[in-house]
């Protein structure tokens, strides 16, 4: 009898620590030595570890979905976008937090009917994005207004804008508030685009 106690109650300290390993909530050094023995091989604590583990997972499951408070969800878009270069084309090989996107790294995401755009950098600080914007021939890029400013440069091709041919090399810049007309591009055209955000989102 008294040794069924003994293993009854080692058996419930072990579902104990068990469960707090699970969890988490052991502090640093009985974590150590719990883990020990699981690296031991005890087969009562993987047991006990597997099961709370299962638990655990159940339970959080079951929980009910809550919303996250604006503000929460403002930071968190926040640190996301502060680190959109970094996690959509890997990390930094230089100093001075510099990053480097290859010509088959990142995405072209749709903008409207034969145009996409590929970002390329985004600057928390000033709050500027510098993005690629493809126009395939004979695609418009409906007028829109700006919210912050927008500087242009054409890589390749032409395309008119508000009645003026810019073409490979020529530059422009516009203001913040201002309307930007229809642009066409009759033979396609490739822009590097450096604005502040958001600078063309609202199609008019």
């Amino acid at each position: 009898m008294e040794r069924l106690t003994q293993g009854s109650a080692i058996a419930c300290q072990v579902g104990e620590e068990a469960a707090l390993y699970a969890l988490g909530a052991l502090d640093a050094e009985a974590s150590r030595r719990f883990a020990k023995r699981l690296d031991a091989g005890c087969p009562l604590c993987e047991h006990e570890v597997s099961a709370m583990s299962d638990a655990a997972s159940a339970q959080a499951w079951a929980l009910p979905a809550v919303a996250p408070r604006a503000s929460l969800r403002d930071r968190l878009m926040a640190r996301v976008d502060s680190q959109r270069s970094v996690s959509a084309y890997g990390e930094s090989n230089h100093d001075g937090g510099a990053s480097v996107v290859l010509e088959s790294e990142g995405q072209w995401e749709p903008v409207c009917p034969g145009v996409t755009r590929k970002s390329l950098h985004y600057d928390p600080k000033a709050n500027t994005a510098t993005f690629l914007l493809r126009m395939d021939p004979d695609a418009v890029l409906p007028a829109h207004r700006h919210g912050g400013t927008e500087q242009c440069l054409v890589l390749q091709g032409e395309v008119e804008d508000g009645g003026t041919p810019l073409r490979q090399g020529d530059f422009q810049t516009l203001g913040r508030g201002s309307t930007h007309t229809a642009a066409r591009s009759k033979s396609g055209c490739l822009l590097l685009i450096v604005a502040e955000e958001p600078a063309a989102t609202r199609f008019l």
